[in-house]
């Protein structure tokens, strides 16, 4: 059984639910399972923090709320149209 914390309450009403949900639920997970995920970390991304100013995120959360994209989506293909597109002078 995945969890044997007793119920707190003594209501009839209380227990009912209780036991309906942990005999529905619970027995069909007999143990917790945990997975490596050393391999899923080295997916070719990093991460990083950065400090924006407000103005460029409140820009960020305009273009993804047109795009459907996500800020982290968004970045990322500016951060490489950006790239792409800069050229370093003396």
């Amino acid at each position: 059984m995945l969890c044997s914390v007793k119920p707190r309450c003594k209501t009839s009403t209380y227990n009912k639910y209780y036991s309906q949900y942990t005999n529905h639920l619970l027995p069909a997970f007999e143990k917790l399972h945990i997975a490596d995920i050393s391999n899923l970390r080295d997916d070719g991304y990093k991460t990083f923090s950065i400090r924006v100013k407000d103005e460029i995120v409140d820009i960020l959360d305009k273009i993804s709320s047109e795009t459907n994209r996500s800020r982290n989506e968004l970045i990322n293909l500016l951060l490489e149209f950006g790239i792409e597109n800069c050229e370093i002078v003396d």
